[in-house]
């Protein structure tokens, strides 16, 4: 410097080299000023299209999470979904595990230089050492709890761990011990609701925020420190259970999409195979019995021939909203053909030509535009050929479906508009003891036998 003026200086080659490959950049653009600009203006339109694509994904995320937000979700059908697999008791005594674990902490820090300084911090973590285990003791050997009785527990977990983490002499210790809350956050997930959740994180956030202004103005403050651990914090606390649980409802959701019938929201094939287990293992009323109905439109395409499409749509979906008023809530009902329908239902034997009977007046009403009647086949099949030894519930439905499909057509050779029932599909689909693989089964097997044991092959119905 001279003056308060910057010296010239000689270029290195590296600044050579650059000054010529710019020179000759300039040149090649003033050579084809026409295709560069094009090339800017191309590369300027795929920018902003993949901002744009960008924006409106992020927006499509933000519907999607406030869908999630006021979407009816029922903690109970996740317990009913463990209980029915029979896995709900190894759930409990792994949620009682992991109480435990929370009153043993507790007992464990008294004797560390980081837990607590002062006497009564030594007793709230005693009391809640104590509370820890009856909750334990409730996990291990009660029922379920109710929906009452699980926000009490999510919220007790919450507070606790956090009363706790502050009654640590060290703040950052406290802060880490924060971490136990990602247990809390695996229940709410899988157990409560995303509001639930949300209060959660919400606890989360002000225990974060305490520790973090505590490490940042204490004697030997750190903020830098407190920021890094807040940080931290945050994502794996607070984020990372909510994504995951708004990524379980999309999977759910998507999966639930898949078995239902688009046009009417009946279950489809593939949902009926799916929640017929379910079915079959829950006995209400003291049914000994699973009943099949078939339902089948008479003379559906005249109506699409006379009123159009259109209306013959409109029809299902009318039949279909008919058929549901008409069964119990907890009966499976599916569209599994153009315009054929099935309910699943259990049922005692004496009952299941009355249900049907039933069924097929509600669809009829001669007011209605484009009115429309039904053939109705109805079977059943015993409770316990479900549960028989390497029975398959699909398969044992499909042979009730197969029967009372039958039944139907023979309501529709009366003419239509009819109910008929054929005697209990259980004698063609029960296997006999001595059935041994390999060999034939010497009674009569419906479709889908193979599922009935292994020696059991199909053969043709009674």
């Amino acid at each position: 410097m001279a003056g308060g003026l910057p010296t010239r200086t000689a270029p290195t080659p590296s600044a050579r080299l650059n000054h010529r490959l710019i020179t000759a950049l300039l040149l090649d653009c003033s050579r084809a000023d026409g295709g560069v600009a094009l090339s800017i203006r191309r590369i300027g339109t795929v920018s902003g299209g993949r901002l744009l694509s960008k924006l409106k994904s992020l927006h499509a995320v933000v519907r999607l999470f406030g869908v999630w937000w006021s979407a009816e979700v029922e903690p109970e059908s996740h317990v009913r979904y463990f209980a029915n697999r029979g896995l709900l008791d190894g759930i409990q005594l792994l949620i009682g595990a992991c109480t435990l674990v929370f009153a043993v902490i507790p007992l464990v820090i008294q004797f560390s230089p980081s837990g607590p300084a002062t006497h009564a911090a030594w007793l709230v973590s005693c009391v809640l050492a104590l509370s820890a285990l009856i909750w334990t003791g409730v996990w291990w050997f009660g029922p379920w709890p109710s929906r009452l009785w699980s926000i009490l527990f999510t919220v007790y977990a919450d507070v606790g761990i956090t009363v706790v983490a502050l009654t640590y002499s060290n703040r950052l210790a406290g802060m880490f011990g924060l971490n136990a809350l990602v247990l809390v956050s695996v229940y709410a997930k899988f157990f409560e609701t995303p509001k639930v959740l949300a209060l959660h994180t919400v606890v989360m956030l002000s225990g974060v925020v305490v520790f973090a202004t505590s490490i940042a103005a204490g004697p030997d403050g750190d903020p830098y420190l407190a920021a890094a651990n807040a940080l931290v914090a945050v994502v794996s606390l607070m984020v990372t259970p909510v994504v995951i649980q708004f990524g379980i409802w999309m999977l759910r959701s998507d999966a639930n999409d898949s078995m239902t019938d688009e046009l009417t929201g009946l279950l489809n094939r593939r949902g009926l195979n799916f929640y017929i287990a379910d079915l079959a293992r829950q006995r209400r009323d003291g049914a000994d019995s699973v009943m099949a109905v078939v339902i089948d439109l008479d003379r559906f395409k005249s109506i699409n021939d006379s009123f159009g499409h259109a209306t013959g749509d409109a029809v299902l979906v009318r039949s279909a909203r008919r058929i549901v008023h008409s069964v119990r809530g907890s009966a499976l009902v599916a569209r599994i053909g153009g315009e054929e329908f099935v309910v699943v239902d259990t049922a005692p034997p004496e009952h299941v030509r009355g249900i049907a009977e039933r069924i097929r007046a509600a669809i009829s009403a001669p007011a209605d535009i484009a009115p429309v009647t039904a053939s109705v086949g109805v079977a059943s099949v015993a409770l316990t050929d479900f549960q028989r030894t390497g029975a398959q519930p699909s398969a044992v439905l499909a042979a009730a479906i197969e029967y009372a499909d039958r039944a139907m057509f023979d309501a529709k050779r009366t003419g239509g508009d009819a109910t008929a029932e054929r005697a209990s599909a259980s004698k063609m689909i029960r296997c006999q003891p001595d059935c041994r693989p390999g060999g034939r089964c010497p009674e009569a097997v419906a479709v889908g036998s193979t599922a009935f044991g292994d020696g059991c092959r199909r053969a043709e119905v009674c």
